[in-house]
């Protein structure tokens, strides 16, 4: 790789999962080479990205780069020039041999960078957030944290909101609610399906505007795994039930009000679409056991 005295300006460029200390480890690397070279390293590029994103990102890379990149398994990864330098012990090993770069940083400053970033993405954000506990026969599979396009879809991003956070109440005073209730449908490579709030068989939806609600419109794509978009049995016809896309599904576009996506919880998801079913329906109770609105930690 290029040193010091060879003259040419090298554009570094990072991508790395924006809660690990690893990727503010690359990051505060990047930019004091900057700041002592600011003529060589004229242009930065730093991308803090969430859990779905990042292995969104990884994954099409490996498969555009191939041979030696198909092991990569850190959370940071490092171009120089476009080129694959690495993980941030190798951008940090490479700065220090060419440029005499120090990190003289104790480790929980890094975390706490990595804290700290974390809850501001979601604080700034424009959009809602809300996450549902998923269990699995009663153990812990993870978490699923959505992000809401309340910009794009704001009646249906409220209903899910609401459903999520049991702020809405029936006539008999009981809670409209996702809380344990049942991931009734999976189809894999196509979607996981939840939210009959009546019984959990999958033939009944409920939403807080009454039984049904229109379809808002169809403006966000199913183009990407991890989309949040409302199950229907026809048009206009929303209720409680949702989907999340576990491929790209362009022939939803116009069928399915999309209104959000999945943010973190990509190991979640992927322990959902594994599970075994019959008839498309798990053979085990799939569960959302807490839901509410997201506040980063």
């Amino acid at each position: 790789m290029a040193g010091q005295e060879d003259g040419k300006k090298l554009q570094i460029t990072i991508f790395g999962l924006l809660k690990t200390y690893n990727f503010h480890v690359a990051k505060t690397a990047a930019e004091t080479l900057q700041q002592n070279d600011p003529i060589k390293f004229e242009n930065l590029e730093i991308n803090g990205l969430l859990e779905c994103d990042w292995h969104e990102f990884i994954t099409t890379k490996k498969k555009e780069i191939k041979e030696e990149f198909w092991g990569f398994n850190d959370d940071t990864v490092v171009f120089v020039n476009g080129e694959v330098l690495g993980s941030t012990g190798v951008f940090v090993a490479w700065a220090t041999k060419n440029f005499d770069y120090e990190d003289y940083r104790p480790l929980p400053l890094y975390e706490a960078m990595a804290c700290e970033a974390y809850k501001d993405r979601f604080e700034n954000a424009k959009h809602d957030f809300v996450y549902m506990d998923v269990t699995i026969n009663d153990e812990s599979a993870g978490k699923l944290v959505f992000e809401l396009y309340t910009d794009i879809c704001p009646k249906t991003c409220q209903n899910f909101r609401e459903l999520c956070s049991s702020t809405h109440q029936r006539e008999d005073g009981s809670a409209l609610t996702y809380k344990n209730t049942l991931f009734h449908r999976i189809l894999k490579g196509g979607w996981v399906q939840a939210g009959d709030v009546i019984d959990g068989s999958g033939a009944n939806t409920e939403s807080i505007y009454g039984p049904v609600f229109e379809d808002e419109n169809f403006s966000v794509h199913h183009d990407r795994r991890g989309i949040l978009g409302m199950a229907n049995k026809g048009r206009h016809t929303n209720g409680s039930q949702f989907y999340i896309t576990l491929s790209p599904a362009k022939w939803m576009d116009t069928k399915f009000v999309a209104f959000g996506r999945l943010v973190e919880g990509n190991t979640t998801l992927m322990t959902l679409e594994a599970q075994k079913t019959y008839n498309e329906r798990p053979t085990v109770f799939c569960r959302i056991a807490d839901s509410g609105i997201y506040k980063a930690d």
